[in-house]
């Protein structure tokens, strides 16, 4: 057995020893090629490897960008500081604003509309001992009023675009399940009809009428109106038998030959208001009133079409 060389030494050339005292990773003294793997070339580039076009060896990929491949980059943003807008004093000459519905720079129109102020300044008109002529002086002052201002792209209204967003977008949430809540209180039949005497005087050619003359002109029925018939419409539906419910659950049908129609409903007795409110019998009334006609319908379209002709004289009263 042959004794091992000694360290540092390069007998042959033989690949795997390098140069005493040189850095790791060159190749053998002299530069001498070779192919030999885990040799650099001479010169002591960094990332070549041996000559030979052995496989495994190739230029370095490029440098990456700073904040690719690192953990806390990504992709550069775009931070926009808007500055917060002062909203102008509403006085009574129109003010440029942003609009909070269709978010446009506008100038806004204004309206007068009788207030506080007017009614101070009448009655302190009066106190004083003014003749009653002169107590509505400030009635006919636009500074004594309330001024009001609205944008411009929303100031047209007419009849027929407001039927159109007051029936879809309005009317079906203060009509959602009236059959079940029914207000029978005053304030709350009020509370509720507001809400259309609100709708209805956004209309500049119609503001000055009476709320009745309004829904005569638009020939919108009053809320009360459309929960009495909205009633009628539920019982013929119970009635007929178009409900999967038993009508023997609600109402007891008079057998005896009485006159008006075949299904009028026999009326019990009540020991407190709140069941006299009660679907089952606040319905009897306005129901056993009705013409045979109405209640010889066939389908619904055809008794809502009826009741509609049967009570048109009364669509537009409030009934308390």
């Amino acid at each position: 057995m042959s004794a091992l060389p000694p360290p540092y030494s390069n007998p042959g050339n033989q690949p795997g020893h390098g140069k005493p005292g040189g850095p790791p990773g060159y190749g053998p003294p002299g530069g001498q090629p070779g192919g030999q793997p885990g040799y650099g070339p001479p010169g002591g580039q960094p990332g070549y490897g041996p000559p030979g076009g052995q496989p495994g060896y190739g230029p370095p990929p490029p440098p990456a960008p700073y904040h690719q491949g690192q953990p806390g980059y990504g992709q550069p943003t775009t931070v926009i500081v808007t500055q917060p807008m002062m909203s102008q004093p509403m006085r009574e000459s129109p003010v440029g604003m942003t609009c909070p519905n269709c978010q446009k720079q506008i100038l806004t129109s204004t309206t007068y509309q009788t207030g506080t102020l007017t009614w101070v300044a009448c009655l302190v008109l009066c106190l004083v001992g003014c003749d009653v002529g002169c107590c509505f002086i400030p009635f006919c002052i636009s500074s004594c009023k309330d001024t009001v201002h609205s944008c411009p792209n929303f100031i047209f209204k007419d009849q027929y675009t407001f039927l159109r967003l007051y029936v879809a977008l309005v009317r079906p949430h203060v009509e959602y399940g009236n059959t079940i809540w029914y207000p029978h209180l005053k304030k709350d039949i009020n509370a509720v009809e507001k809400v259309q005497m609100r709708a209805t005087k956004l209309i500049p050619d119609i503001r000055h009428l009476s709320y009745e003359e309004r829904l005569k002109v638009l020939k919108l029925p009053s809320l009360t109106h459309r929960r009495r018939r909205g009633d009628m419409i539920q019982a013929f539906k119970i009635l007929k038998g178009i409900e999967d419910i038993s009508y023997e659950r609600f109402f007891t049908v008079i057998s005896t030959n009485t006159r008006g129609h075949n299904w009028k409903l026999a009326k019990p007795r009540c020991n407190t208001s709140f069941r006299l409110r009660h679907f089952s019998q606040r319905i009897i009334n306005d129901w056993n009133n009705l013409p045979v006609e109405v209640i010889s319908s066939k389908t619904v379209e055809a008794f809502k079409i009826s009741i509609d002709r049967h009570w048109e004289s009364v669509m537009y009263q409030l009934r308390n």
